[in-house]
């Protein structure tokens, strides 16, 4: 029987939980959206659970902002968004236009035997046209400038997540026609 060359963790499925979230901005101000838990009084970025619809849904549920998944230009192991039948992709590093992949993965352990969390965290444009509508009540929304946003955020965890995002969203040049 082989052995992996890779170190991994395995989880079953009552001992994993999958997250995604969504660095809203707001493109022609360059803001960010953050949300304070009024219980706990941190300030973080809106997740929920699961897939790129999750994270655009938690993101309007607990913002109030409509939004869609922003285009860019970046590096990721994925597939082409259009494969050939047939065929085969290396599992390597290339880089993708217009990619609305997830832009980086948080892997929190849930501590004891409850396992681990998994938040894929993607990059959305507010639908800028669209009234806001009132997110959960837990939470206080705000539209802040993006070197505002990396002080403010309660985690050092989610000010790496933005300080990427904003490396991302100034490194590409957006086909912002449409959002």
């Amino acid at each position: 029987m082989a052995i992996s060359k890779f170190e991994f963790t395995q989880y079953t499925a009552e001992h994993f939980v999958e997250s995604a979230g969504a660095i809203l901005v707001n493109v022609s101000t360059r803001q960010l959206c953050v949300v304070q838990d009024k219980a706990s009084k941190e300030w973080l970025l809106p997740k929920g659970r699961r897939n790129c619809a999750a994270a655009l849904r938690e993101a309007f549920e607990e913002t109030g902002y409509q939004c869609q998944l922003l285009p860019l230009t970046m590096r990721t192991r994925a597939p082409p968004v259009v494969e050939v039948v047939g065929q085969h992709y290396s599992d390597e590093i290339r880089t993708h236009y217009e990619a609305c992949e997830p832009f980086m993965v948080t892997c929190r352990q849930l501590g004891g035997e409850q396992g681990l969390k998994l938040i894929w965290w993607y990059i959305a444009a507010i639908d800028e046209g669209v009234v806001r509508q009132d997110g959960e009540d837990q939470f206080r929304v705000e539209l802040i400038d993006f070197d505002q946003a990396v002080g403010q955020l309660t985690f050092k965890g989610d000010r790496e997540i933005v300080r990427k995002a904003v490396d991302l969203f100034d490194g590409v040049e957006h086909n912002l026609a449409g959002i």
